[in-house]
């Protein structure tokens, strides 16, 4: 029996959960109907903004029938302009023809001056590529003329040589003479001791010795001193002659070293001349290089001119055809102008009709005004009356959202208090076999302990039973205050209708419902502590197996009453939701008739500017057709200025072009007369560095003969000197040793001679000469000693 108790009560809470869902999806299509009287309230705003754009098209209407009278003034206006220009234009015709004439006039006469500058240039680049011919074969005359100096030259050199070879020979040979009137005038007496200081100071010649002199003189045959005379000659009878013979020897010497460096510097000179002369040659070729791109610029100019000659002709042409052209597109433009008038005269009368129509139309929008202005009125109250309507069903929706978050809560609490109920059950019915079993041992065991069982369970039940009053005295007053709470629930709804009703006029009453309904949650609060006391009781005594049934009754009673308490209230919410839903339903009605009405309304009011915007497209069309024209004519206008001004510039520039090609030519003429000068300043130049080359090459021959005649002097002095030591070691044992060093310093320095005549081939034909006077060669020795070294 508990466990059907247990099922019906859970089968019962699911129907009030089904209950609460219900009233949730009733509240929900509550709020849908509430969105859509919002969605209803924004499209009566469409429809309030729409009346207005209707009166501002209206307005526009009308402000666009004072600009078409404006723009039937501007037309007549414009007509006049077009007389004056068709007046300009035949002005501008005959301008244009006058600019024809001068224009090709001027071609003509410039045509001819370019002729004439290109004829004096033509004369004037023949010129300077002659005289660019002139000069190149000034160069090769130059050229050759060079090589033939430096070959007479070579020639002169060679000739200079030989002549200051014979010179030398003439010089050593008087020296020689004046040596032996000394040797002879210092035969009287003899030194030993100044002997062997003459033999110091003579014993190495300056330039390098040879140490095969004496096997060349026996060889050659020339060189081979004569034995003494007499072991007893006389040295020269005063020192002064030996002292100034050694001094002329030590100025020789530093003569010698002077000709050196200026030979070096001479022929440094000579490199450098050489260099000068090569820079110089370059320079030549560059002037001719820049001498033929000069006359090929002449060229390119030339071409050029030429071409511009011809396209300034071709433009004239071009010109001369396009002002054709305009002349005839003029007078087309000019019969189009007059049917554009016959035109305008018959769009004027349209635009008379047009405006009254006009004022019609403005007429009518005046008096459909109104109606929309008196609608709007009526809307408005409307509205308003929607919105009170509006605020009283939020305030119902909140307060049944507040009825449904209690009742749910309520029922949450409940089927909890179910699941504890059934978790006792269970642990009861577990306890029960268990006692069950436990009795059935014990009545196996020890049938004897029953009678005292049964003592004890009769004790037992005597405290269950006065457990039990207690219980009952407790639930008396648990429905005592049950009662109470209705009561006060049922005080609060008074309370709250009160507010409701009172909520439109005053605000400041939703404080004081909220204190009540803080003092209700308070009475809850305390009722579900209340309850919970009473579930722990109940826990307790369910303990036992006989207070079950008791305990179930009890439960099923107050599910009953909480179970007619939320059937009255749904009861009350359907009868609210459905008074809703009637009002809703009214509202949609008249919003449906509202609606179709103003749509009416529309349709027409969108007919009517349907018609006004295509008669102002139809005038618009028109302006813009007439704007058309003025601008078609107005290009007309500026293309013929433009053509007028271009042909002005055209000619402008073909005259900045003449002068620049004039410039370019005396540029190019001043390039040829600098080209001139600079190829005379070459000329210059190299004439006066051919000059110096010569002054060098005769100081250079003149210094290398004084160096060979020199240098035979010195070699003269020097055998000489050797002779008479020589002469005088015979006399003397104690300077036999000396005799040796002499000979050995000999020998070098024919050995070294020798062996430069050898590896300088160049020179030989210049060492020869000394070579021979050096080693005393006749002729016929001589050229087997030239033929011997080729």
């Amino acid at each position: 029996m508990q466990n059907a108790e247990i099922r019906r009560l859970t089968s019962e809470n699911s129907k009030t959960i089904k209950e609460a869902t219900d009233l949730k999806g009733t509240l929900d299509k509550a709020k849908a109907e509430i969105a859509d009287l919002k969605s209803n309230l924004v499209k009566q705003r469409q429809l309030e903004k729409d009346a207005e754009n209707f009166k501002t098209e209206i307005e526009a209407l009308k402000s666009q029938g004072v600009s078409k009278d404006e723009l039937l003034k501007q037309q007549t206006e414009k007509l006049a302009k077009l007389d004056k220009l068709e007046e300009e234009l035949k002005s501008k015709d005959q301008e244009l023809t006058k600019i024809k004439e001068e224009s090709e006039k001027s071609a003509n006469a410039v045509s001819a001056d370019k002729e004439k500058e290109l004829a004096i240039l033509q004369e004037k680049l023949e010129k300077e590529v002659s005289a660019l011919n002139e000069k190149e074969e000034e160069l090769v005359k130059l050229k050759s003329e060079k090589e033939q100096a430096t070959v007479a030259l070579a020639k002169e050199k060679d000739d200079e040589i030989n002549r200051l070879k014979e010179i030398h020979s003439k010089e050593i040979s008087e020296l020689s003479l004046k040596l032996k009137e000394v040797e002879e005038s210092a035969s009287a007496a003899s030194a030993p001791p100044v002997g062997s200081d003459l033999a110091d100071q003579i014993s190495t010649p300056t330039s390098t010795p040879s140490k095969k002199k004496n096997k060349k003189k026996k060889k050659g045959g020339a060189m081979a001193t004569e034995p003494p005379e007499t072991e007893n000659t006389s040295l020269p009878s005063s020192d002064g002659e030996i002292s100034k013979l050694q001094a002329e020897i030590r100025s020789k010497e530093e003569h010698i070293q002077e000709l050196n460096g200026m030979i070096t510097a001479i022929g440094q000179d000579l490199v450098v001349a050489r260099e000068e002369l090569a820079n110089r040659d370059n320079e030549v070729t560059g002037t001719k290089e820049s001498a033929l791109q000069a006359s090929e610029e002449l060229k390119a100019l030339k071409e050029d001119m030429d071409r511009q000659l011809e396209e300034a002709r071709n433009k004239l042409k071009e010109e001369s055809a396009a002002l054709e052209d305009t002349k005839s597109k003029l007078k087309e433009e000019s019969a189009t102008l007059e049917d554009t008038k016959s035109k305008l005269k018959e769009e004027s009368a349209i635009l008379e009709d047009v405006r009254l129509g006009l004022e019609k139309a403005e007429k009518l929008a005046a008096t459909r005004l109104d109606e929309l202005n008196r609608s709007k009125a009526d809307y408005e109250s409307q509205i308003s009356k929607l919105k009170a309507d509006h605020g009283n069903s939020t305030a119902l929706i909140d307060k049944y959202k507040g009825e449904i978050s209690t009742l749910t809560s309520v029922v949450a609490d409940k089927e909890k208090h179910i699941s504890e109920l059934e978790t006792k059950v269970k642990s009861l019915e577990t306890s029960y076999s268990k006692l069950n079993a436990e009795h059935n041992s014990l009545k196996k065991q020890q049938g004897a302990e029953i009678e005292s069982l049964q003592k004890t369970n009769a004790e037992a039940r005597g405290k269950l039973q006065r457990e039990l009053a207690a219980v009952k005295a407790s639930k008396a007053s648990f429905e005592k205050d049950h009662s109470k709470l209705l009561v006060e629930a049922s005080e609060a709804k008074s309370k709250l209708s009160a507010a409701e009703t009172e909520k439109a006029t005053a605000i400041s009453n939703l404080q004081l419902l909220q204190r009540e309904v803080d003092e209700l949650k308070q009475i809850a609060d305390e009722s579900s502590k209340r309850s919970d006391s009473l579930q722990e009781e109940l826990s307790d005594l369910r303990k036992h197996l006989q207070d079950r049934t008791r305990e179930a009754q009890t439960l099923t009673n107050l599910r009953n009453e909480t179970e007619h308490s939320y059937q009255t209230k749904v009861k009350e919410l359907e009868a609210k939701v459905r008074a809703l839903t009637e009002q809703r339903d009214e509202y949609e009605s008249d919003l449906l008739t509202m609606q179709s009405r103003k749509s009416r309304e529309l349709d027409e009011l969108r007919t009517q500017n349907g018609d006004l915007k295509r008669q102002l497209h139809m005038f618009e069309e028109e302006k813009n057709r007439y704007d058309r024209d003025l601008k078609d004519i107005r290009k007309m206008r500026d293309r013929v200025q433009e053509e007028l001004t271009s042909a002005k510039e055209e000619l402008a520039s073909i005259r900045k072009e003449l002068e620049s090609s004039r410039s370019q030519l005396s540029a190019a003429q001043t390039r040829a007369v600098e080209f001139e000068k600079s190829a005379s300043s070459l000329k210059r130049a190299a004439e006066e560095s051919q000059e110096k080359n010569e002054v060098l090459q005769r100081n250079y021959r003149v210094l290398t003969g004084d160096l060979e005649t020199m240098r035979k002097e010195i070699v003269d002095l020097k055998n000489k000197s050797r002779d008479t030591v020589h002469s005088r070691q015979s006399s003397i044992v104690s300077l036999s040793g000396q005799d040796n060093d002499q000979v050995r310093n000999e020998r070098l320095y024919t050995k070294n001679f020798l062996l430069n005549y050898v590896d300088k081939k160049e020179q030989r034909s210049a060492m020869l000469g000394s070579l021979a006077t050096f080693l005393e060669l006749n002729d016929s020795e001589r050229q087997r000693f030239a033929t011997a070294f080729r």
